[in-house]
């Protein structure tokens, strides 16, 4: 008797703190439900958020289509803008600030007159880098100075087609040097090419040309005495044969002292001669 009360308390207080127990076991499986069926939604729900977003992912594709193409758009009136505003101003500055002025120099390059005095000549005088050689266009002389007021600065003279070193120049002279003298020859004169010689018939022939020319020029027509017998002389120096009987008449040639020439006449003081078929005058002083 007195154990069967005790049993009955003690399962009593068991039965019920086990039914308080299984009661608070059914709340936290209720919460425990909706947290789970919560969970569960919220993963639906993402579920379907990516699904529709691969959905959607042809449109952004034609989106980023539309905009390329507006890209393409907008890219040509750069362009045109580049070349109009830039690349033609360029090649048009270009051509005149370096076209024109070189071009420049040509056109300012001094023209010299050609009735320039002896003094203007020298003073503008210049040695050549390097000697140069010219060929004579026909009978010329060389002078002293760069003028042909007279003959007293004839120094020398070139046979045509003889070769020339030039040094050195002047406006319209040209400086030329032998072994032991250097002189002036008009720039005319003288050609770059190589030009032929005279016939001795050629030169028989312009010989009496000049003659006749200056003759008249002179106003002193002297008349030339043939003689019957030519004969033979000697040059005693250095002489010129001139144009005419006349210091003042060109020189066509030129004869050193001890050459033998043939005499064909005289008229007045001088001599006509002939040498290697130059004919023309001599100063009978000259001459023995």
């Amino acid at each position: 008797m007195l154990v069967f009360p005790f049993f009955a308390w003690y399962d009593t207080k068991d039965v019920e703190l086990l039914s308080a127990q299984i009661i608070l076991w059914r709340e936290n499986m209720k919460k425990n439900r909706l947290f789970i069926t919560a969970v569960l939604a919220a993963i639906t729900a993402l579920a379907a958020a990516g699904c529709g977003q691969r959905a959607d992912t042809p449109p952004a594709t034609e989106a980023a289509t539309k905009a390329v193409e507006t890209e393409a758009v907008t890219e040509a009136p750069v362009e045109a803008v580049v070349v109009s505003q830039t690349e033609l101003p360029t090649e048009a500055v270009t051509e005149e600030q370096t076209e024109a002025p070189t071009e420049a120099p040509t056109e300012t390059e001094k023209i010299w007159p050609e009735n320039l005095t002896s003094d203007e000549e020298e003073q503008n005088e210049s040695e050549l880098a390097e000697e140069k050689i010219f060929f004579a266009k026909d009978d010329i002389n060389v002078r002293t100075t760069p003028d042909t007021e007279n003959s007293d600065n004839i120094i020398s003279s070139y046979d045509q087609g003889a070769r020339v070193t030039v040094v050195g120049e002047t406006p319209n002279w040209y400086v030329v040097r032998q072994e032991d003298w250097t002189g002036y020859v008009y720039k005319a004169n003288l050609s770059e090419t190589a030009v032929d010689e005279k016939t001795p018939e050629e030169r028989s022939e312009a010989a009496d040309q000049e003659a006749v020319a200056q003759a008249e020029a002179l106003g002193t027509v002297e008349e030339t005495v043939d003689y019957a017998d030519t004969f033979q002389v000697r040059v005693t120096s250095d002489a010129n044969i001139r144009a005419n009987a006349s210091n003042q008449a060109n020189i066509i040639g030129v004869l050193n002292a001890g050459d033998v020439v043939t005499a064909l006449g005289e008229s007045d003081n001088w001599f006509q001669v002939e040498a290697d078929g130059v004919v023309g005058y001599v100063n009978s002083t000259l001459i023995e």
